[in-house]
C-alpha cells in the first residue's frame, strides 16, 4: 500500500537564538491525514519546531513546504488562512467573553467579519456563524457551558475551548502543543476523547508535542523523536519504543 502524500515538509530547518541552536538541520515529513507526535527530553527543540511550522517563529535557515507550496516566509495568519491552525500550551482566550463568543469570533475571522461589523453581516450569514459556533462547542463538549465566561471554566475546559477556536478556522493541519499540560488528572481523559473524536473525522492532519508517552503511544500513527535540536528517530509507535537510541536518550528502557 502506498503512503499518503506529504502535506507538511521541512528542509534543513535551523533556528538559532544567539549562539544557541534550538533546531538543527531538521528534515521532517508529515503525511496527509496522519497523527504525528513530536517527543524528546526538555530542551530538545520540539516546541521551537512547532513554532516554526505555525509561523510563530521564522527559521534562521531552511525551508518549509505545505502541500508542495513553499511557506517559509508566510506569517502566522497567512498560514492559518492556508489551513494550518494552532492550539498553544498556554491558553490564548478572551477571558471575560463567554465560551460562545470566543468561538464565534474565531468563526467570524474565517469569513473576514469582526465584532465592530456584526450588524453589517446578512442575517442568513450571521445565523450560519452562530450555528457553526454551537456545533463546535458541541463537538468539544462545551455546549452546556456556552454562556459561561472563559475565565470561569476549568483549565481542562479552557483547553477544549481553545481547541474549538482552532477548529473554527476549518484547518487541514492542527498543531497541538502539550494539550494536557497543567491539567488535573481527572480532566485528561476528556481532552483526549475530544482530540480522538476530532481526528476520527478523517479530514485532519494532527501534529502534537506531548511529554506523556502513554498519550503519545495511544494517539499517534507516527512519532518523531528530537534530541538536542536534531531528529534522533522517526517511525511507528512500535518502532520508536524498540529503538535503542530512543531508549538511551529519552525513554529510559521503556520496552524493557
Amino acid at each position: 500500500m502506498s503512503l499518503p502524500a506529504p502535506l507538511l515538509e521541512t528542509q534543513g530547518l535551523v533556528r538559532r537564538f544567539g549562539g544557541f541552536v534550538a533546531v538543527d538541520d531538521v528534515h521532517l515529513t508529515i503525511r496527509r491525514g496522519e497523527f504525528h507526535s513530536l517527543i524528546g527530553p526538555n530542551g530538545a527543540g520540539k516546541t521551537t519546531l512547532l513554532n516554526l511550522l505555525s509561523g510563530d517563529l521564522t527559521p534562521t535557515e531552511g525551508r518549509i513546504f505545505y502541500g508542495g507550496q513553499e511557506i517559509t516566509g508566510r506569517s502566522l495568519w497567512q498560514r492559518a488562512r492556508l489551513g494550518i491552525s494552532r492550539a498553544y500550551q498556554l491558553t490564548h482566550l478572551f477571558p471575560r467573553l463567554s465560551a460562545f463568543e470566543n468561538v464565534r469570533l474565531a468563526v467570524q475571522s474565517l469569513h473576514g467579519a469582526g465584532v465592530i461589523r456584526d450588524w453589517w453581516i446578512p442575517t442568513r450569514s450571521l445565523a450560519a456563524v452562530q450555528e457553526k459556533t454551537m456545533a463546535l462547542l458541541e463537538e468539544v463538549g462545551l455546549a452546556a457551558k456556552a454562556s459561561l465566561p472563559a475565565l470561569a471554566l476549568s483549565h481542562g475546559d479552557q483547553r477544549k475551548l481553545e481547541l474549538a477556536m482552532a477548529l473554527a478556522l476549518d484547518p487541514e493541519v492542527l498543531l497541538l502543543d502539550e494539550p494536557t499540560a497543567g491539567m488535573a488528572v481527572e480532566e485528561v481523559p476528556g481532552i483526549l476523547a475530544v482530540i480522538g473524536r476530532v481526528f476520527s473525522r478523517g479530514n485532519l492532519t494532527i501534529v502534537m508535542v506531548e511529554h506523556r508517552m502513554d498519550i503519545v503511544l495511544k494517539l499517534s500513527q507516527r512519532i518523531t523523536v528530537m534530541h538536542l535540536g536534531r531528529l534522533l528517530a522517526q517511525g511507528t509507535p512500535v518502532e520508536i519504543v524498540q529503538d535503542r537510541r530512543v531508549q538511551e536518550a529519552y525513554l529510559g528502557g521503556l520496552s524493557g
